[in-house]
């Protein structure tokens, strides 16, 4: 996970929760069990950066609602305006296991928060020399790149529009 212009954090910072390769994969040792560091080293912003993301996922129009632009306008770092987030998460298929990488960076524009960029990009079989393939990515609303096997270019159009 990486994470830039939340609360106090003005400089990206990642955090690692798993073993990058993973053969023999086992979530049961990689939980997570504290966050800690110095007042101010920006804790609550992870917290907060995770719970973002999982209500711009779930929740269709979150960033039209006012009440959520009244909570982003507190919780954006004043110096840059604009946060972004990238996640890695594990997806095991039927038969194999897939490691998707979600980002998306919000900015101010006119008064508001609107997302400025979003990508989906999975990696088959996760290996350090293997890259990740682009799903998607999206720049002020408009699709600028979309994987040829993706064919329903309308699903990620209405899924992701519903977003800004």
């Amino acid at each position: 996970m990486r994470v830039n212009g939340i609360k106090s954090i003005c400089r990206e910072i990642q955090l690692d929760f798993y073993n990058k390769l993973l053969t023999d994969f086992n979530p049961d040792l990689y939980k997570v069990k504290a966050i800690y560091g110095e007042n101010g080293s920006g804790k609550t912003a992870i917290i907060t950066a995770v719970n973002i993301v999982k209500k711009l996922m779930v929740n269709p129009g979150y960033l039209s609602q006012e009440s959520t632009q009244s909570i982003l306008n507190e919780l954006i770092n004043k110096k840059t305006k604009q946060f972004s987030i990238e996640i890695e998460f594990a997806w095991y298929g039927e038969q194999s296991l897939a490691v998707y990488r979600y980002a998306i960076v919000v900015s101010q524009k006119n008064n508001t928060y609107e997302i400025h960029r979003e990508s989906l990009d999975v990696k088959k079989e996760y290996t350090r020399n293997k890259k990740y393939r682009n799903l998607f990515e999206i720049i002020d609303g408009k699709i600028v790149s979309i994987a040829d096997d993706e064919t329903d270019f309308g699903t990620i159009e209405r899924e992701t529009l519903n977003l800004l």
